[in-house]
């Protein structure tokens, strides 16, 4: 008997498609900004390396650059861990593919598509509008901008995509 419910256990597990989607997230962007934070050279030369004489002082300067909103990122779960990613850079962009994944209860998301790997952090904001906690999705640009501005003393960079999905 037991071997018998094996089998047909194995049936119907093959009969599966693992196409199939048993759920789907829509992440629609409502805003999104990139915050980069910048600090003076430190001066070799100075016996506490304290940064270096800058006209604007020395402390950390924090530019927010804000980025038009539009855009979505649509998750459809084919397994427990993650599935299909479609993505559109605007409204009225063309959608790409590409595949997610996204262990079970955890607070992170890694994207692959356009040859592009990116790991994004969920996180909750308010919406000032409504009231509603939404989802904010962020990710590190720090080495990215690093390479992009090496004469820009990058102390970190990161983008933050408002989303209107209730956390």
């Amino acid at each position: 008997m037991k071997y018998l419910f094996c089998a047909l256990l194995a049936a119907l597990l093959a009969g599966c498609d693992d196409s199939e989607v048993f759920y789907s997230v829509r992440y629609d962007i409502v805003k999104a900004q990139v915050r980069i934070v910048t600090q003076p050279p430190v001066d070799p030369e100075a016996p506490d390396a304290a940064p270096a004489a800058d006209p604007g002082g020395d402390a950390p300067l924090v530019r927010e650059l804000e980025l038009p909103g539009g855009g979505c990122y649509l998750l459809d779960y084919t397994r427990y861990d993650g599935g299909r990613l479609t993505v559109r850079t605007s409204a009225d962009a063309s959608p790409v593919t590409g595949e997610f994944d996204r262990q079970p209860a955890a607070k992170t998301l890694t994207f692959r598509y356009d040859g592009q790997e990116t790991t994004y952090t969920m996180e909750r904001y308010t919406d000032e509008a409504t009231g509603t906690s939404c989802v904010m999705l962020s990710t590190d640009l720090t080495d990215s901008y690093r390479e992009l501005y090496p004469d820009e003393y990058i102390v970190e960079a990161f983008r933050y995509e408002y989303t209107s999905t209730r956390y």
